[in-house]
């Protein structure tokens, strides 16, 4: 049901402005990257509860960015339909963990974290609604939703040894984890003309999954980003 809601929540302002002006079509395409900050959420069952909260000790978030193409279909003057493909990377890591061993031995790391890198396919499609437009100037506000395809799990231990060097070992999975999950996506941003065909896009934004991405539901993980995409459109 709040999914549904959602859905209705982003398209009232499309029925509203088509209803008031007739010009329409696809009109630009447009090339964007981002860097994000990554993390998660949990949602586990009473029996699972201390792994929960062990992981929330021990997890923090991490790097992660996007890249996507996008091409513009234009309702109005307000509204735009902007839709795509691109890939995405997510993550979060652990907290540096000192080790012990017993006998200690100079050859084993004396301390470790692990990075979870989670890779996808992503096709986003979001309602862009003009705020304010001035000369050159554009301010919108954008919401829309993006289907995710799994690619894979990487995972990769970083080690650090007395003498100061440092190791690396990494692998990937795929078993665990849905391939299909959607993320809700909210932000504002600016669009600049620089030259009678080209603009250039600022814009902050949040996104967050919607449904787990774990196949197991006693164990539900949702991932969040808060990013700053930037990139350009080619007005047709």
């Amino acid at each position: 049901m709040q999914f549904r809601l959602y859905i209705l929540f982003l398209l009232l302002p499309v029925a509203a402005q088509c209803q008031q002006e007739k010009s329409r079509g696809f009109t630009a395409i447009g090339l964007m990257g981002s860097f994000d900050y990554t993390s998660r959420t949990l949602d586990f069952s009473s029996n699972n509860e201390w792994t929960k909260a062990t992981r929330n000790k021990n997890e923090t978030g991490h790097t992660g960015f996007t890249v996507h193409s996008q091409v513009r279909y234009k309702f109005n003057n307000r509204v735009y339909l902007e839709g795509g493909v691109g890939y995405a990377n997510r993550s979060y890591k652990t907290k540096f963990e000192d080790l012990q061993w017993t006998p200690d031995d100079a050859s084993l790391p004396m301390k470790s974290r692990t990075i979870y890198r989670f890779k996808y396919i992503t096709l986003p499609l979001n309602i862009n609604y003009g705020i304010y437009t001035h000369k050159k100037i554009r301010l919108f506000a954008t919401a829309g939703i993006a289907t995710n395809i799994f690619l894979a799990k990487r995972t990769k231990v970083h080690s650090s040894f007395a003498n100061g060097s440092d190791s690396d070992y990494a692998f990937s999975k795929r078993a665990g984890y849905t391939t299909f999950s959607a993320m809700a996506s909210g932000g504002v941003g600016i669009d600049y003309q620089i030259m009678k065909r080209f603009a250039l896009r600022v814009e902050p934004y949040y996104q967050r999954t919607i449904r787990s991405i774990t196949v197991d539901d006693d164990t539900k993980e949702y991932i969040y980003a808060f990013g700053l995409s930037t990139g350009m459109f080619y007005s047709f």
